[in-house]
This record gives C-alpha cells, sequence and structure tokens, in this order.
C-alpha cells in the first residue's frame, strides 16, 4: 500500500509543480502586461507610403525557392511636440484599404514613444488569450494532481476498511491515471 501511494503523490507532486510553473508564469506575464497597458497611449497618425515587395526564400524541405508578397506602411505620428515615423509590415488586407494620407490609430508606451505600432495591426488578444491560456493550464494540472492524489487515498481507505490485505500496484495506478473524475 505504501509503495501505491508513493508513486501517486509523486505523481502529484510533480503535476502540481507543472500547474504552480504554468500559473507563475502566466501571473508574471499578466503582471508586465498590465504594466505595459497603463503606459500606453493612443495617438492618431498619419500614412505617409506605403510599398509592397516580393521576397524569395530557399525552403529545404521542398528544396525550392518560395516568393511572397510583403507589404508595409511608412507613417508618423506625434507625441508631446516630437515627430516620430515607423516602418510597418501590414496584411493584405490593411494595404488594400490603406492610402496615403489616411488617418490610423498608433498605440505606443509613453516612456518609450519611438515604439509606436498601429492599432489595427497589434495582437492585443492573442497576447491576453496566450497568459489566459497559460493560467488555466496551470489551474487544470493542480486540479488534476489533487484528484490523482485523493483517487489512490480514497482507494487506500477504502481497502483498508474492508480488511483487504493487498492492493495490487497496477490496479491503483491504472485507477489513478484513468478517470478519477469518473468513478467517483
Amino acid at each position: 500500500m505504501g509503495t501505491a501511494l508513493l508513486i501517486a503523490s509523486g505523481i502529484s507532486l510533480v503535476l502540481i509543480a507543472g500547474g504552480i510553473l504554468f500559473f507563475l508564469g502566466a501571473f508574471r506575464a499578466w503582471r508586465e502586461w498590465s504594466n505595459l497597458l497603463q503606459h500606453l497611449v493612443t495617438v492618431e497618425g498619419h500614412i505617409t507610403s506605403r510599398k509592397s515587395r516580393d521576397t524569395t526564400t530557399w525552403d529545404d524541405d521542398r528544396r525550392t525557392n518560395e516568393t511572397r508578397t510583403v507589404y508595409s506602411v511608412t507613417y508618423r505620428y506625434d507625441y508631446e511636440g516630437e515627430q516620430y515615423v515607423r516602418e510597418s509590415d501590414i496584411s493584405k488586407k490593411h494595404y488594400k484599404e490603406w492610402k496615403r494620407g489616411m488617418k490610423v490609430t498608433v498605440r505606443l508606451p509613453s516612456n518609450n514613444p519611438g515604439d509606436g505600432s498601429l492599432v489595427a495591426e497589434a495582437n492585443l488578444l492573442g497576447d491576453t488569450a496566450l497568459i489566459w491560456g497559460f493560467g488555466l493550464a496551470g489551474l487544470v494540472c493542480f486540479g488534476f494532481a489533487c484528484l490523482v492524489f485523493l483517487r489512490v487515498s480514497c482507494q487506500l481507505t477504502w481497502c483498508k476498511s474492508q480488511h483487504e490485505t493487498a492492493i495490487r500496484f497496477e490496479t491503483l495506478l491504472s485507477l489513478a491515471l484513468t478517470g478519477p473524475i469518473a468513478t467517483f
């Protein structure tokens, strides 16, 4: 009985440690992200030029050259009396929609105004989803570890109360790893 409980405890501890690491990573990313969002400001900018260029790269797997079109715009914006000019790669959709002289929204950190980016091209939703995903993964690992440990502990307690003298390690391990939720 001691071996099964020891193995279940080991599995639980590994899952708990993994869950804690995921959760701490998500918390750290969230803290940095919220700090960045506190310092972000939004300003109006203007498209000054746009261009498309074909780039060719060698694809080792296919043993051929691949050509793709890269779209970009140059835009300018003012912040606290200074003018900044940046160039950004954009999607084909935005390249078709955005014309020279058009107003655009630029998001920039107030402590580094030269690092502005076009709002339409920023991936705020993707970053936020990634942070929440890591946090959720941490909670799932932690919860599963608790269920594995509880499942084995309850099985051992039940076997003791039934005056069974031997518990097969393989049975307990398979019970712990195959659906602790389904049989409670």
